[in-house]
This record gives structure tokens, C-alpha cells and sequence, in this order.
């Protein structure tokens, strides 16, 4: 929602809206809560005014043509001077203002006797106004009092549209700031004086993108300051006029020329929010006991037997020598034992036959036993003595060798 207030109810148009945003966030139902409403003024404000003339020139030639001879007022609600950002044409009589100090502008060539600027001056510069900005003015102003007449009583709204319209309630003659009449005009077009008014235009014209048309001669003045894009006064079909018609701008400014602003109250916004239940259903967990059987590992292990490689045979001529010994028992005679003798022991030895070895047989020959070779010892008959082993092999020895030599001996004597 827009409100357009004037800078007399802007207050309580805040204080409203205020007053709507409590109410709406007071809501006690907590399903339902009410956002407060928002409010955002924006402000439009006249732009600054020095001259009782202002026009800001067209696509049409020329932008001023009169034979107006006053430009302003005495006193604090009147401006002074004229500025006009293109061509002009005057009247071929000379005239002249009070310019009450102020710089005129003509930016444009002009015809005609420019009138005399007294206690002021002449200056070809930009003039200092914008047309877009008088004309957001002009718009903002229009739509304001179009929709709360009550709060601009003193203005008047016209939208020509590129025609031609009359302006119309103008007020009393020489009002006062308080009381004096804005003419509004919006857009392209034209506006003349009114109809009647003792032949007076007591009002403030505002139109900043249109014409104003004076073609009344005895038109004795307008009382308000005029900002349009064209001034052309003509009389009779000649413009400017060749005799002087007496009019006058007077540029007395109106109190209704205030700021313009707009409060925009955002609606409240309601939103409801609504219980909503969520049933979680009970999470069912079906755990499956799985049973992992191991395979118990086995392992095999492979036991590698290396067998001692075979013995290297290496045939060898072999000389096989049999010897037969034969055992020759001796008797030897028997002497009379000494004592000695008689005591002694008699230690009978026992023959040792050899073996001869024999050549082995084929079948031996190929046949490798890995077995371990044992050692064989012989033991011979205990003799009663502690020697050790060795020491009885000796004796054994030597006692078959003796033997041998005795039996020798025995044959010899014989």
C-alpha cells in the first residue's frame, strides 16, 4: 500500500503504520504470528528556484516570445530574472526589470531589444536547473494531490497529453502565499490562462515539459513564478506582439510548492504455521547371527630327503690273493715246571682263523646301502687285567705272533 502525504501528515502517517505493525505483532496465537509491517518513505523536494522565469526550451523555436516587461517582484516570496536555455524574441521597444541583483540567462540568440537587467545581468552560461528533476517534481506533485485532494487544496492537477487545456479555479486576486493556486501540468501540451479572472492569472504555473500560451491582450499579469519548456504570448497571430500588452511575471512562489513524500506501507504479512505431528515408527533391528566356521589350516609341509649320492665306483683291477693258513699245533716238551711256574697261571689263546674275502658279486657291486658303516671291534676273552682296550689288542698281537715264531722254531728242530 502507497500513501502520498504532504509534510503536514507525513507524521502521522509513520506514526499509523507504527501503530499497525504493534498491533499486528501482538498476536497471541502462537500457530498464527503476524510480521510487522514495514514502512518506507521516500521524498520528493522542489527543486531550487531563483528566477520568476524558468523555461527549459524545446524541439520548437522560439522559447520565449513576449513583450513582457517585468520579471519578478520585491519582497522574500518573490523570485527575480529570467533563464532561458535557448532563443528568445523581444519586443523591437526597449524595456526593462529590477533584477534585484540576480543573473538572467540566455543561452540562445535572441531578436528584437533584449530588456534592460537592472541591478543585475545577462549571461549566456547553462542555466542551473534540470529539467528531469522539475518534471519528477511536477509528476510526484500531480499524483500526490490526485490522490488525497484534501491535502493539497491549492493544487491543481492537468495532464494534456500533447493537447491543449485551460487553466481553471485560479483563486482571488493577489492571494497570498498561503492561499495562491499551483497549476500542475504533466507532460506534453499546452496550458493558456484561465477564462474570466479580471483578466489576472493569480497562480503558480508548473509545467516543465509543456507550452504556456498567453493570447489574451489584456492579460494584465501572472501573479506566480512560471516554469515551463515554452513562453509565447501572441496576439492577434503575431508573437511576439508589436505593441506593448502591459503582462507581467510577477514570481511570487506559493506554499503549496512542498516536499512530496510517499510512505509505502508494506502489508503485514500473516503466516500461519501448522502443527504438523510426525509418527516416527519404531526402528525394527533384525540382527542375523551369522557363524563363521574356520577351516582349520593345515599344513603340509614337504620333508625333501636327499640321499647321499651313490659312491663313485671306480673299477680297479683287482688282484684276489687267497691265503690258507693253516694252524700247525706244536707240542712242545714239557720241562719240569720251576716253582715259579707252578704258581703262574696258564693263559690258553685261541686260534684266529681269517677269512679270506671273497670277490663281490655282481648283485652286491650295484647294491648301495646308505646306511651308516658300523665299526666292529673285537673283544677279545677278558683277561682279568685293567688295561684298556688298545692295550689288549697289542697284547694280542704280539701273542699271535709269538705263536707263529714258536711253531716256527718247533719245525726247525725237528
Amino acid at each position: 500500500m502507497i500513501v502520498l502525504v504532504s509534510n503536514v501528515s507525513k507524521s502521522f502517517a509513520i506514526l499509523a503504520s507504527l501503530a499497525l505493525a504493534a498491533s499486528a505483532c501482538g498476536s497471541s496465537d502462537e500457530s498464527e504470528r503476524t510480521r510487522g509491517a514495514a514502512t518506507t518513505e521516500t521524498c520528493v523536494d522542489p527543486p531550487a528556484l531563483s528566477h520568476a522565469l524558468v523555461l527549459f526550451g524545446g524541439n520548437t523555436e522560439p522559447t520565449y516570445s513576449s513583450v513582457n516587461h517585468t520579471f519578478g517582484n520585491s519582497g522574500s516570496q518573490y523570485r527575480r530574472g529570467v533563464s532561458i536555455d535557448g532563443n528568445a524574441k523581444f519586443p523591437n521597444f526597449s524595456t526593462s526589470f529590477d533584477a534585484g541583483g540576480s543573473t538572467s540567462y540566455l543561452t540562445g540568440s535572441h531578436t528584437g531589444n533584449r530588456p534592460n537587467a537592472n541591478n543585475g545581468s545577462w549571461s549566456k552560461s547553462a542555466p542551473p536547473y534540470s529539467q528531469a528533476q522539475w518534471s519528477a517534481y511536477a509528476s510526484a506533485l500531480a499524483d500526490a494531490a490526485e490522490a488525497d485532494p484534501s491535502e493539497y487544496p491549492n493544487v491543481r492537477v492537468y495532464r494534456p497529453e500533447g493537447g491543449t487545456v485551460a487553466a481553471t479555479n485560479d483563486g482571488g486576486d493577489y492571494p497570498s502565499t498561503q492561499r495562491q493556486t499551483l497549476h500542475v501540468v504533466v507532460g506534453s501540451g499546452t496550458i493558456r490562462q484561465p477564462a474570466g479572472q479580471n483578466d489576472k492569472w493569480d497562480g503558480m504555473v508548473l509545467a516543465p515539459d509543456a507550452t504556456v500560451s498567453v493570447t489574451k491582450q489584456n492579460l494584465g499579469y501572472i501573479h506566480g513564478v512560471v516554469i515551463a519548456e515554452r513562453f509565447i504570448e501572441t496576439i492577434n497571430g503575431q508573437t511576439p506582439p508589436q505593441n506593448n500588452t502591459g503582462l507581467q511575471v510577477h514570481g511570487q512562489v506559493p506554499e503549496a510548492l512542498v516536499s512530496v513524500c510517499t510512505v509505502e506501507i508494506t502489508s503485514a504479512t500473516t503466516t500461519t504455521t501448522e502443527a504438523t505431528t510426525t509418527t516416527v515408527a519404531p526402528t525394527t533391528t533384525t540382527t542375523e547371527a551369522t557363524t563363521t566356521t574356520v577351516a582349520p589350516t593345515t599344513t603340509t609341509t614337504e620333508t625333501t630327503t636327499t640321499l647321499p649320492s651313490p659312491p663313485q665306483t671306480t673299477e680297479v683291477p683287482t688282484t684276489t690273493t687267497t691265503t690258507t693258513t693253516v694252524a700247525a699245533t706244536t707240542t712242545a716238551p714239557t720241562l719240569p715246571a720251576t716253582p715259579a711256574e707252578e704258581d703262574s697261571t696258564t693263559t690258553t689263546v685261541a686260534a684266529t682263523t681269517t677269512t679270506p674275502t671273497l670277490p663281490a658279486t655282481p648283485a652286491e657291486e650295484e647294491s648301495t646301502t646308505s646306511e651308516p658303516l658300523v665299526e666292529t671291534t673285537a673283544t677279545l676273552p677278558a683277561t682279568g687285567s685293567s688295561r684298556s682296550t688298545s692295550t689288549s689288542h697289542t697284547a694280542a698281537i704280539f701273542i699271535v705272533i709269538g705263536t707263529a715264531l714258536l711253531g716256527i722254531a718247533a719245525r726247525r728242530r725237528a
